[in-house]
């Protein structure tokens, strides 16, 4: 009999075993597509220099599902690396529109207004984070007239309901050599945040028709871009 128990438990803990092993080896899987992706968007020197601006990154590969539209308002400079920036400057109200979340590959589709243009579309996207906290990485293109930029734009923060709060945009250029003189210039970065600490959900998000939905238009207070020159 005991030595039946001693062949039962020692079974249990084999099979816990493997069970771990397999629980680790997915999340290391996870962990490559993930900074495989994030790489692909905005190179690890950029990512740093925001670090070192305070922007608060979200680790891990179980990020919440964050799914709407949201008005990020006041949207105030919080840290910059460029001289000339004013203290506590008030950017355009932006408006962020998240869907497509998939936790698989780490992708997720990301529309806003007022980030980078009046209109933003990502070229490439991930997402990270654990619990209700999250970050999202993005790759988009600004066009100015016949010019154009390519800046990476990092927005953070912590699901709150259907709200984010403590929300941070993050914008670094990555490639301003089709448009010197009219943005920042590469690796010069800013830090903004909702500056109520309340992001909120104004809409909902329909998958199906979301690629040719665009944020409902709004009034802001200003008219400069994270990206752009500030005189």
């Amino acid at each position: 009999m005991k030595k039946k128990l001693r062949l039962l438990i020692g079974c249990i803990v084999l099979l816990g075993f493997f069970a771990a092993c397999d629980k680790d080896g997915n999340e290391i899987e996870d962990e490559k597509i993930l900074t495989e992706r994030i790489e692909d968007i905005i190179p690890k020197q950029y990512l740093d220099t925001l670090n070192k601006l305070n922007f608060k990154v979200n680790q891990g590969v179980k990020p919440p599902i964050v799914k709407g539209t949201f008005s990020v308002k006041p949207h105030v400079l919080d840290t910059s690396n460029i001289s000339t920036d004013p203290p506590a400057y008030r950017f355009s109200d932006a408006i962020l529109t998240l869907y497509g979340q998939n936790n698989n590959d780490f992708s997720i589709k990301m529309l806003g207004e007022h980030f980078l243009n009046d209109r933003d579309t990502s070229i490439a996207t991930a997402i990270s984070g654990s619990g209700n906290d999250f970050t999202i990485y993005g790759k988009a293109k600004s066009n100015i007239g016949t010019a154009y930029a390519i800046s990476a734009i990092l927005i953070s923060g912590t699901l709150d309901g259907e709200n984010i709060k403590n929300l941070q945009t993050g914008i670094i250029m990555i490639d301003d050599s089709h448009a010197t003189g009219l943005v920042i210039k590469n690796g010069q970065a800013r830090i903004a945040f909702d500056s109520d600490f309340i992001t909120e959900k104004i809409a909902d998000v329909d998958d199906n028709k979301a690629n040719t939905k665009r944020a409902s238009t709004h009034k802001s207070k200003s008219t400069v871009s994270l990206n752009q020159i500030i005189d």
